[in-house]
């Protein structure tokens, strides 16, 4: 049997024998690691109200997400299920960045540099120090009481 298998496929001898001792396990039949707990709908609702925020960070945004969501629902760029909207109000600041981590590095490459700072301007600018708008010493004296 094994013979006419690795003829009729062209696999390797020692393939076909891993391949034909596999039992009943299909590659990918069981997805590893954590369910996801956020719906899709619920992520692109939320990257939605992250660009419409101007990429607000993520603890800023997290109270205002109602209040975006709703605004974003009344002008008619978002439509989401009640479910979604739900996962959406309940998710955490470290969450949103987790999630949004995708979206978050594009479109925001800094260029390359190769000139330093000067200090033409530097020395133009002057800087006054609060120990120099003071007085050099300052006297304190006692005041006499009228009670003895």
């Amino acid at each position: 049997m094994l013979n006419e298998f690795v003829a009729t496929t062209g696999m390797d001898r020692k393939a076909g024998i891993r391949l034909l001792n596999r039992r009943g396990r299909s590659s990918g039949s069981k997805k590893r690691g954590r369910p996801r707990l956020y719906e899709h709908e619920a992520t692109i609702a939320l990257k939605a109200a992250w660009e419409g925020s101007h990429s607000l960070c993520s603890k800023c945004l997290q109270p205002f997400l109602p209040e975006l969501v709703g605004i974003l629902n009344r002008s008619g760029e978002l439509s989401m299920r009640k479910e979604a909207e739900a996962q959406l109000y309940h998710m955490s600041p470290s969450t949103i960045d987790r999630l949004l981590r995708r979206w978050r590095g594009s479109g925001r490459h800094r260029a390359l540099s190769t000139t330093k700072p000067g200090t033409l301007l530097k020395n133009s600018i002057p800087i006054t120090f609060i120990h120099q708008l003071l007085p050099a010493r300052l006297e304190v004296g006692e005041k006499e009481s009228a009670w003895g």
